[in-house]
């Protein structure tokens, strides 16, 4: 039988997921492909197709083309590449995917995946089998009913065993994404799976957490103490002290084990998910510092332990005295600057900036994954009238929403001076501080200097739209698992939220500095030649080993729309002569180069 296309249209017409008698049900994965009479198998498709890029989805051809020009790895689309380190053995049919689009409200795709499969064993078809609460969503959806309700998910996991923050999954599948910051859960498609349908607790003004084993009781009994001072206190309160209490808070806590980033931990960013990024980075500072003349002062603000700067370093090797003079790393967590020194050579490990002695020269400052952990006020309408979402504690010590009046009127000023206007019982997060803090790092660099802050977000009119993020973006990571009861274990759950990057170029402003380019990951790296850095073998087409496979799928997923390469964006913003030197490197190559 000739190859086989496969459409998730086939999936709305069905009232139960398709069942072999003979093997049963698909085990794991949103979805799971499988031969009459043969098992499926684990992953996240039931397969894992490492092959070439393949084409992009019809509704973003226009925009991803020069993209795949530049990038020079169409050749990997080969069907012998689909499979590499005993991932899939034969008779498995053979599955290239090549790219697919999310729907906003159940994560289903919205344009189906364009795959082209062999038949299985006796010829037989391949099957294409949905579990889960993702099978039930799309299910309702086929019958012209709305998707579940969010009260009704309960708080565990995003529907697809996606596991990464993207802050998301190892998994490089197309149809395996996750970002958020995907067992890796993806931030963006989950946000927008919630985005059009009401969020839980809006129609009965309140509704109750659950306290689960292992939550940090001293954080919890923090929280309930201030809270029972104050009667109640806003969500900004709950996630700073969820976030950063000194003792007690998710990234100040001291930690034996691993940190929050990284596989071992609770989400994946764009610096641990492959080291081409930070090499890639490493390589932008020593072509300015060319470009200058001089060396330039380095600081990431939010270093975390420490992963990011030690490829960072790597890169620069024997060259880092011609390309940096000073290496500074802001970190709240104690723990986590005492690892980064350890790691790193001659770096000044510091709370904030306002501690570092003032720099001497053109400044890079760079910052992953660092606005969206500021804490946010979450608002809604109702009834004509804003309300925002406060915690509060019943006699019990169990965390709980309330609505009441904007506890500031920054609040109400700020929404009035972005131009926002949510509709009736949208949800949504803002962040009035992120401007000034934006502005005060960027005063510190002085008269010159370039900024690259990389983060999950959107401009303004995009974020607040009402007809796509209906229920906010406010979501938390544990274990690489959504979690969106964010009041359940607090300091033990990140908490994050989609920047608004109208706030960061108002920033830019207010601090003389240029407002900047907006570009997603994947083209950012691209333009700076993270594609230069993949083993030659890559592009030769010559066979790969699977140590080189799997970095090859890490790099996929850095750059390609169905990884990390939109969700998350890079903004460049600078000031003087530097900022002038960056915007030459930063030129994309002509379209047909």
């Amino acid at each position: 039988m000739g190859p086989l296309a496969v459409s998730f249209a086939a999936l709305r017409t069905s009232d139960t997921p398709p069942r072999d008698a003979r093997s049963g049900p698909a085990r794991s994965g949103p979805i799971g492909l499988r031969p009459l009479g043969g098992p499926a198998r684990s992953g996240a498709i039931g397969f894992r197709p490492l092959g070439g890029l393949g084409h992009p989805p019809p509704t973003r051809r226009r925009s991803c083309r020069r993209l795949w020009a530049m990038s020079g790895l169409s050749s990997l689309s080969r069907t012998s590449d689909l499979w590499a380190g005993g991932a899939v053995d034969p008779p498995v049919p053979r599955v290239a995917i090549r790219s697919c689009a999310r729907g906003s409200r159940t994560g289903e795709p919205r344009w189906g995946v364009a795959a082209a499969a062999s038949c299985g064993p006796r010829g037989a078809p391949a099957r294409i089998a949905r579990s889960g609460r993702g099978h039930r969503s799309m299910r309702a959806r086929a019958r012209g009913r709305p998707g579940p309700h969010p009260a009704t998910r309960g708080t565990g996991k995003q529907e697809a065993s996606t596991p990464w923050k993207t802050k998301r999954r190892p998994s490089d599948s197309a149809a395996a994404r996750g970002h958020k910051k995907r067992p890796h859960a993806v931030k963006e498609e989950d946000r927008a799976a919630r985005g059009s349908e009401e969020p839980s607790g809006i129609g009965s003004r309140q509704f109750q957490s659950r306290r689960l084993p292992g939550a940090s009781l001293d954080l919890v009994n923090a929280i309930v103490a201030e809270v029972r001072q104050r009667g109640r206190v806003s969500f900004a309160r709950f996630m700073e002290l969820a976030l950063y209490h000194p003792e007690a808070g998710y990234y100040t806590r001291p930690r034996s084990g691993p940190g929050p980033a990284g596989r071992c931990g609770d989400f994946l960013t764009a610096p641990t998910a492959s080291p081409v990024f930070a090499r890639t980075i490493g390589s932008l500072v020593q072509q300015l510092a060319a470009e200058l003349g001089e060396p330039v002062t380095f600081v990431e603000l939010g270093g975390g332990e420490g992963l990011f700067l030690a490829v960072f370093l790597a890169q620069l090797g024997e060259r880092r005295a011609a390309a940096v003079r000073r290496v500074i790393v802001t970190e709240t967590g104690a723990w986590a600057r005492e690892r980064t020194v350890g790691r790193c050579q001659d770096v000044e490990a510091v709370t904030s900036l306002a501690e570092a002695r003032w720099p001497d020269g053109p400044v890079v400052l760079f910052a992953s994954e660092l606005y969206d952990a500021l804490p946010v006020h979450r608002v809604t309408v109702q009834d004509g009238a804003l309300a925002e979402f406060f915690v509060e504690a019943d006699e019990h010590g169990r965390l709980q929403w309330r609505l009441d009046e904007p506890s500031a009127p920054e609040i109400m000023a700020y929404l009035g001076e972005c131009g926002i206007s949510l509709g009736e019982g949208q949800v949504a997060e803002v962040r009035p501080a992120a401007r000034a803090l934006h502005a005060g790092n960027l005063r510190w660099c002085g008269h010159g200097g370039v900024a690259l802050v990389l983060d999950y977000g959107h401009p303004g009119r995009r974020l607040y739209d009402p007809r796509a993020r209906r229920g906010g973006s406010l979501v938390g990571y544990r274990g690489h698992a959504l979690v969106e009861d964010v009041l359940v274990d607090p300091g033990e759950v990140d908490i994050t939220a989609h920047v608004n990057f109208d706030d960061l170029e108002r920033g830019a402003t207010d601090a003389g500095w240029e407002r900047g380019v907006l570009r997603p990951l994947g083209s950012f790296l691209t333009i700076h030649g993270a594609l230069s850095l993949l083993p030659s073998r890559v592009t030769s087409g010559e066979p790969l080993s699977p140590t080189e496979w799997g970095a090859l799928g890490e790099v996929k997923r850095l750059l390609l729309p169905t990884g990390m390469g939109t969700d998350l964006k890079v903004l460049a913003q600078g000031r003087g002569r530097a900022w002038q030197a960056y915007q030459r490197l930063a030129t994309p190559p002509p379209a047909d180069a």
